[in-house]
């Protein structure tokens, strides 16, 4: 793996916030890592986040790994389809 991966769980929002990561990302050059971009507002979107994060990093053992807890009050009111955590095409074409 030298791409790098973008996952997105959660609202519109948060894919088009990924897409915008994506260009900065290929800007910087940045490569072999996986971006995960999680909206959590529910304890099961939390419980899919994590499931994810943890099989990234045993498929992909060679990627980059950073992991930042941020416990803060959500500053957004998440529309109704954030409430159903979904995978983006990253993750569906394993």
């Amino acid at each position: 793996m030298s791409e790098t991966q973008f996952v997105t769980f959660g609202c519109r929002l948060n894919t088009y916030e990924s897409e915008v990561m994506r260009n900065h990302a290929e800007t910087a050059g940045l490569e072999n890592a996986i971006v995960f971009n999680t909206c959590a507002v529910t304890a099961e979107a939390t419980r899919q986040a994590r499931q994810a994060i943890r099989r990234a990093k045993s498929e992909n053992p060679e990627a980059r790994s950073s992991s930042r807890a941020a416990r803060r009050r959500p500053t957004r009111r998440c529309s109704p389809p954030c409430r159903k955590s979904t995978a983006s095409s990253a993750m569906k074409k394993r």
